[in-house]
């Protein structure tokens, strides 16, 4: 027990009464903080004119003197006026319109923002999406001219096609009347010719003319060569390849919607067929070309028969696309590295429109031969070859 006595009163301290200065010190450093935090909490929440704010407020607790010192229990009952949920608005001294807290300030804030990004979320979309639909309709309107491009090119296309074909058609009817005129005629000369006298007149051989006619005639129904064309096209050749060699002109290709359907031009199949008049051939670029010919079997070949239009029938009076030194190799395959050469021979302008060329005697059989042009006759940018005929034994 600590006693202490005065000339008027006195004091006794039980020591479980006692306090302790610690505590002391932790309590006044607890109250200085919590002043502090007051007095920033007056100055953010709060206006120095706020007149309703004021008169609920303890007079040591005015907010017109923020340097005054609080005690504890002071504090307390600030801190729940400031906290009430009611005192959200608080009315000016003005009393115009509301002032709104700091709090409620943030939050409209907040609510402005986000109605700020939704609004422009929605312009860009709408914005994006009259972006598309443009380059949707203008993609659509592309798309729409090329195929109307593509349609009447095409159209026109046809029209040519339809057109060549009713020609082609109509030049076969008159090719066929005229045949058959032809064909005709040459029966009743044959017929006057066995009718005539035979032996009076000779060819100076002894041999009768009627017999020299008539052997010509044969001939000339017999293909023209009374020989075999192993190589037509009707009785099973074909044309496998061409190398290099560019057709010309270039074929013309008919599409529809980009995508090529036919040629319009004559291949290397034309060496194959029996047309001959001008145009029936096959052109190509330059004075050298080659194709591989497959026959209709294994043949012994011993001749080829190169045929050419003469100048008489040629619209330019001149033959200077004939070929002139080509070459025949048998094969065995088409990538046959080491062909057999069969004949090196040149094709002259000045005999006859079919022109016979003996190959060497041999007992070797191909079902595959490789012609090739190595010149022609002074034309500088194609070469025209009508038809090509191979004759031979075929081999079982």
């Amino acid at each position: 027990m600590f006693k202490l006595e005065g000339s008027t009163s006195s004091l006794t301290l039980d020591e479980a009464s006692t306090p302790s200065i610690t505590s002391l010190s932790s309590r006044h450093s607890y109250n200085t903080r919590y002043s502090a935090k007051l007095k920033a909490a007056k100055r953010r929440f709060f206006l120095d004119n706020d007149t309703c704010l004021s008169e609920k407020l303890p007079p040591e607790a005015s907010l017109e003197k923020p340097d005054v010192e609080l005690s504890p229990k002071l504090l307390v009952q600030i801190r729940s006026i400031t906290s009430s949920p009611s005192k959200k608005k608080i009315m000016p001294r003005g009393g115009h319109h509301p002032l709104v807290s700091c709090c409620q300030n943030r939050s409209c804030l907040d609510k402005f923002c986000w109605y700020l990004v939704c609004f422009i979320a929605i312009v860009s979309l709408v914005a994006l999406s009259t972006y598309i639909l443009q380059n949707v309709d203008e993609s659509n309107g592309i798309s729409y001219q090329y195929f109307s491009k593509e349609l009447s090119k095409m159209k026109d296309q046809l029209l040519r096609m339809e057109t060549e074909v009713k020609e082609v058609f109509n030049s076969k009817a008159d090719t066929e009347k005229k045949l058959e005129t032809i064909e005709g005629l040459l029966k009743d000369l044959k017929k006057a010719t066995q009718k005539g006298t035979q032996g009076s007149k000779h060819d100076g051989k002894g041999k009768p003319l009627s017999k020299e006619i008539t052997d010509a005639l044969d001939l000339y129904a017999d293909d023209r060569t009374g020989k075999t064309d192993f190589a037509l096209e009707s009785a099973g050749g074909r044309i496998v390849d061409t190398r290099d060699t560019v057709s010309y002109p270039e074929p013309e290709k008919v599409t529809f919607l980009g995508v090529m359907i036919c040629t319009k031009s004559n291949s290397a199949r034309a060496i194959l067929q029996p047309g001959s008049l001008p145009g029936e051939c096959w052109a190509f670029k330059g004075s050298r070309g080659c194709t591989i010919i497959q026959l209709l079997g294994k043949v012994r070949i011993t001749g080829v028969t190169l045929e050419h239009i003469s100048p008489s029938m040629s619209p330019s009076g001149q033959i200077t696309t004939a070929p002139k030194d080509f070459t025949i190799k048998g094969m065995q395959s088409v990538d046959d590295s080491s062909p057999d050469l069969l004949g090196k021979f040149s094709y002259d302008v000045k005999g006859t429109r079919l022109q016979y060329f003996e190959m060497p005697s041999s007992d070797k059989a191909y079902n595959l031969i490789e012609f090739k042009v190595l010149s022609n006759h002074g034309h500088p940018d194609f070469t025209c070859v009508y038809r090509l005929r191979v004759h031979g034994e075929l081999q079982s």
